[in-house]
């Protein structure tokens, strides 16, 4: 796993000695919802990035992106919906 937000630093290898990032939200990579995602899709073959890359903090901010778009996009129940 690359630190920050920028895997594409990979391939510089010695070469981004000294960079620097910062990291804005928790990339620990194993959340209740990465099971969730290697049970239903991964598991089922129906998986496009590689697995091991679904640690990584571009693909963790993705999912907490797609997360909060599709809980503003679902209708709404008092009961059941929190404000965001």
């Amino acid at each position: 796993m690359v630190p920050g937000g920028s895997p594409s630093l990979r391939p510089a290898e010695a070469g981004a000695t000294g960079y620097n990032s910062a990291t804005l939200q928790h990339t620990s990579g194993r959340f209740k919802l990465h099971e969730d995602l290697k049970k239903y899709v991964y598991d089922k073959g129906q998986g496009t990035a590689r697995w091991e890359d679904t640690g990584e903090i571009l693909y963790v901010r993705g999912l907490i992106n797609a997360c909060s778009a599709s809980r503003r996009s679902a209708p709404r129940r008092k009961s059941s919906v929190r404000s965001l």
